[in-house]
């Protein structure tokens, strides 16, 4: 195959942020940017030498759609690209609803078309080190903090911060939870702003932290093993840190990861699975956004 031909649906901070990294992948051309503010497509297209649009019907002769425009939209736009059989990535959460996100991936595959799912965190060079350990962790504590941005409003804090956490907990355990407690605070947008939640699988049990309303931006994930290794993770510093007991007291090893941009690794992702050297469809993706719903209902009745 020749250079992937793709598209950019929204560019906004997070679709400029794609159509970038498209541009500098020698395999991909940025064909068209789309988004409904005329300026903003002119903007990002003349940066990156491709078509601005208005509409995204009017796109065509493309091997795969990236799609980055609010959770609310993404059904109606990846449904239109999926019955085209176009090849798509779509920004986390995929669709507002699980049952609208099963639907699509039941049509990709149908169409047997790639559908990836936005979830950039896994890419992160600290959660691929976690990924390297074979043995399962018995226990994870997960906390995703921010500021208040004004951004992702019509989704609440389980969809927008802890749908992160929880997709990697999915793919490493490979486990559905068996029981959930959970509760939330509505405080700035009307929907969940806070919300904590405890999950116990059959291996493990996981405690999960979001907030889109705290004073300083924190990314962190700790993990204990059976064995007695005890892994730290910080997502915004890309570091990884290992603690063993021991007969002196605790053996501490620290390391700063310097690797690929998460969002690059993603898109190569989603290119190599284009050219059918890759995995087509994140089901995970699809399961993570379910198990958001159940934890967002829960919390709910406690706000």
């Amino acid at each position: 195959m020749n250079r992937v031909k793709l598209a950019v649906v929204g560019v906004g901070k997070l679709g400029s942020l794609h159509s970038r990294v498209i541009s500098e992948i020698s395999e991909a051309e940025l064909v068209y940017v789309v988004d409904i503010i005329k300026e903003r497509a002119e903007e990002v297209g003349s940066e990156y030498s491709a078509e601005p649009l208005l509409d995204y019907t009017r796109v065509k002769d493309v091997d795969g759609v990236v799609v980055a425009t609010p959770t609310h939209s993404h059904y109606e736009i990846a449904r239109h690209f999926l019955e085209k059989g176009i090849n798509l990535l779509v920004e986390k959460p995929i669709t507002s609803s699980s049952q609208e996100a099963e639907e699509l991936l039941t049509l990709a595959e149908k169409k047997n078309v790639v559908l990836h799912v936005g979830h950039v965190e896994r890419f992160n060079p600290a959660a691929r080190r976690l990924f390297e350990i074979k043995e399962k962790p018995n226990f994870i504590r997960a906390q995703r903090l921010s500021p208040f941005t004004g951004r992702s409003l019509d989704i609440n804090v389980v969809q927008d911060l802890m749908i992160h956490d929880l997709e990697i907990v999915l793919s490493l355990l490979r486990e559905e939870p068996q029981l959930i407690h959970a509760s939330g605070v509505r405080f700035a947008t009307g929907k969940l702003d806070f919300a904590t939640a405890i999950l116990r699988f059959p291996s493990c049990v996981v405690e999960i932290t979001a907030s889109r309303i705290y004073d300083k931006k924190l990314r962190r994930l700790d993990a204990f093993f059976p064995s007695g290794l005890y892994v730290k993770l910080d997502f915004a510093q890309n570091t990884f840190a290992r603690f063993r007991p021991t007969l002196y007291g605790i053996e501490e090893e620290w390391t700063r990861i310097v690797s690929k941009e998460p969002l690059r690794a993603q898109m190569e992702r989603f290119i190599e699975a284009i050219k059918g050297r890759g995995e087509r469809w994140d089901v995970t993706a699809v399961k993570a956004l379910g198990w958001a719903e159940k934890i967002s209902e829960i919390a709910e009745r406690s706000s």
